[in-house]
């Protein structure tokens, strides 16, 4: 954890930082392990929002992060054996309200933002117990039309060229090997 001020004269206050690791890579897991119920996710992923499966197959149309928590079965050959302990969440907040909103910030060229009031469901393998209310707030990689629709031509030009560690890929970055055989570049 860490202190920082919220206002000029105002007392430090403890700011409460997790990764999850491995099996949870969000640290949503480790932030309600801590009693944390007021979240703020950043999904940063390689992997686009992917709107037509979002009614389809909502499972497929984000990063494996975020189904998980709700316990969205990913099917086979999805890191089943990784993220199927980690649901914290209703199923149904997922299916819901989460895809919903997404679609429809989508749609209306939006960035990917939704809230969610709910409760926990038990997760003795994190030891999270079920009933805690939660005000959870997702923030998926996307880069929405309302802004890039605004770009000037040069900058808008510019972004799909991407000559450094892009591939062409704007915005959705991975960590490493983003142009192979090079790790970085």
């Amino acid at each position: 954890s860490l202190s920082f001020r919220t206002t000029p004269n105002g007392e430090p206050r403890r700011l409460l930082m997790g990764d999850g690791g491995l099996h949870e890579n969000t640290g949503t897991i480790a932030l309600l392990q801590q009693g944390v119920t007021d979240i703020i996710m950043t999904l940063n992923t390689p992997t686009p929002f992917d709107a037509s499966l979002a009614v389809a197959d909502p499972a497929k149309c984000v990063a494996d992060d975020l189904p998980t928590l709700f316990g969205v079965d990913l099917g086979s050959g999805s890191h089943t054996d990784i993220y199927g302990q980690n649901q914290v969440f209703p199923t149904e907040a997922y299916t819901e309200s989460i895809i919903p909103q997404f679609l429809e910030a989508y749609n209306s060229g939006r960035a990917l933002i939704a809230t969610l009031c709910t409760k926990t469901v038990a997760n003795p393998f994190y030891g999270i117990p079920a009933g805690l209310d939660v005000d959870f707030v997702v923030l998926y990689l996307h880069a929405p039309t309302n802004f890039t629709s605004q770009l000037r031509s040069d900058v808008a030009a510019a972004k799909s060229i991407q000559p450094y560690n892009t591939s062409g890929h704007f915005p959705y970055f991975h960590t490493t090997f983003q142009n192979p055989p090079e790790p970085i570049r």
